[in-house]
Parts: C-alpha cells; sequence; structure tokens
C-alpha cells in the first residue's frame, strides 16, 4: 500500500455519514482508486479514460506550466493547467452521480485525490533545478 491509498482511505474515513453512504458501494477500493495516475503507464488500455484528458494532455503530477510540463521541470507555474484539471474532474465526477454511475465517479474522484495529492507533495512542486543548484552531485557524479 502506497501513501496515495493511505491518503484516500484517511479521507473517506473522515466524511460525513451522508458522503460515505454515497461512496460505500467502493469504499475497499477507494484507496486503490487514488493509485490509478502512477498504474497508468502499465495499464494505459485500462486507465486511459481516467488520465487522459479531453485536450489530449495527461494529468500531470502536480502544478505545470502553460505546455503542460510539470513543475519540477520547469520553475515557471501557471494556475491555468490546474484550474483545468480540477474543473474537468468536478464535472466529470457530478455527471456521473447524477447519473448513479458511482464507482465510476469513484474512480474519476480517485484520479482527481491523487493529483490534490502530489500538489501537496514536495518532489512535485520544487523545481529539480533549484534542488541541483541548492544541493548539487558530487564532482564526478
Amino acid at each position: 500500500m502506497n501513501a496515495h491509498s493511505l491518503l484516500g482511505e484517511a479521507s473517506y474515513k473522515t466524511l460525513p455519514k451522508w458522503q460515505k453512504k454515497i461512496w460505500q458501494v467502493n469504499q475497499t477500493d477507494i484507496g486503490q482508486y487514488c493509485t490509478i495516475p502512477d498504474l497508468y503507464f502499465r495499464k494505459k488500455k485500462e486507465l486511459k479514460k481516467y488520465v487522459c484528458l479531453p485536450n489530449s494532455h495527461i494529468l500531470t503530477h502536480g502544478p505545470a506550466n502553460n505546455n503542460w510540463e510539470s513543475l519540477v521541470f520547469d520553475p515557471t507555474h501557471s494556475n491555468n493547467v490546474s484550474r483545468y484539471i480540477i474543473e474537468y474532474y468536478f464535472k466529470r465526477i457530478v455527471i456521473l452521480l447524477k447519473r448513479n454511475e458511482i464507482s465510476e465517479a469513484a474512480k474519476f474522484a480517485g484520479t482527481l485525490a491523487h493529483f490534490i495529492q502530489d500538489t501537496c507533495t514536495p518532489s512535485h512542486i520544487i523545481s529539480n533545478y533549484l534542488l541541483t543548484e541548492l544541493m548539487p552531485f558530487p564532482a564526478g557524479k
């Protein structure tokens, strides 16, 4: 079990009873759904619809610039990308809930949770260039 799974399960446990009731059919899978973005490259065909966005980009692991490049590779940041991602997933989840497609909504919610978790993780938000500057590789490495 990884950190994404643990955070997903812990988040479920903190929900009010009325919200737990909505997601209870997926209670045992919530943690697994939070790992969908990390599993995508091993299960592309199965997980594509959860990770590939309508604008043809793949969900980023944390904040990105306007070219959809991860912040760890480019120190510039754009709220436009994060806003697009969050709005897309919220709208998708609401549509699925209205259709009573709870399991499908839970998978999209887990994928969004993964994105939010990544945006709070230092390894996903600190520029690798900055880290290299602060802690240079030893000579000869």
